[in-house]
């Protein structure tokens, strides 16, 4: 497999080496791994308990031990929690890689799908595009009856496929409650606690989707 390339690091797991602008970046161990598995899973989030079963297998460690890994790869990325460039917190489930599209281009690959909520279009990208009251949510909605990573739409080839996210107050897709995942038709209306929202995909031509 080819180096991974991003901002101006490039890194090579078969080598287990990470260089920005030329000059090697050192990791330790669990931190290469841990980057290992971010990247080659991106751009679907990978949940803190396969991070565990992966990094620490048959050991018990605490949370404690991989907020410090994650702080250490951020500190070697030049990035934070407050203002994540590559490494995604998913509140709640775990975190997610997110390089660069020119360089990573399955991770921001526009595609016909939207949703559209109050109005605007947001585009949805290939991969997992969360519905919630989180601020890192793909489709925001800041209602407090909204939980915060309230429903989740896949992005899976030609198909678009909705699941809720064991939330309070449920998802629809019409008139029905969805019971895991269900594949979303042009023109349905998702219901999320109550809030009305319409799926889309668009024709060539039909407008410009906004990816924000």
């Amino acid at each position: 497999m080819s180096a991974l390339k991003f901002g101006n690091f490039v890194f090579d797991h078969g080598a287990r080496l990470l260089k920005q602008s030329g000059e090697s970046v050192h990791l330790t161990a669990k931190a290469f791994d841990l980057l290992t598995l971010l990247s080659t899973k991106a751009p679907d989030a990978v949940g803190k308990k396969e991070i565990h079963a992966r990094l620490w297998p048959s050991t018990f460690v605490s949370d404690v031990s991989l907020t410090t890994l994650i702080f250490e790869l951020r500190t070697a990325l030049g990035e934070s929690a407050r203002r994540p460039r590559f490494i995604r917190t998913v509140h709640g489930f775990g975190y997610a890689f997110q390089g660069d599209s020119a360089q990573n281009p399955a991770a921001d690959e526009a595609t016909p799908f939207c949703i559209i909520y109050e109005g605007r279009e947001i585009g949805l990208q290939r991969g997992e595009n969360v519905i919630g009251r989180s601020r890192d949510c793909r489709v925001r909605v800041d209602i407090t009856r909204v939980s915060r990573r309230h429903a989740r739409v896949t992005i899976d080839g030609d198909a678009a496929l909705i699941e809720d996210c064991g939330s309070r107050h449920g998802t629809w897709v019409g008139t029905t409650r969805t019971s895991g995942r269900v594949r979303l038709r042009d023109g349905d209306h998702i219901g999320i606690a109550g809030i009305q929202m319409l799926f889309r995909i668009l024709g060539p031509g039909e407008g410009n989707v906004p990816t924000e």
